[in-house]
């Protein structure tokens, strides 16, 4: 199988306490997860990106993964 990215630079963003939706959370004594925010710089990122702009060493806490 072959992907589409195969052979092709990806770099990846994922934010500490954050859902798939990249919202940051926080957790109630009952277990039950409530959205708060967007994540600091998540929004830098994607503009970032749309632009075509290089992006930058961080964005917020992000762990960024380059190739």
């Amino acid at each position: 199988m072959t992907f589409p990215s195969a052979g092709r630079p990806i770099t990846t963003a994922p934010w500490p306490r954050t859902e798939h939706g990249i919202f940051e959370y926080e957790t109630g004594a009952d277990g039950e997860r409530t959205a708060l925010r967007q994540p600091e710089g998540y929004l830098a990122l994607l503009a970032d990106f749309a632009r075509g702009a290089p992006l930058k060493a961080g964005y917020g806490d992000a762990a960024l993964a380059r190739p």
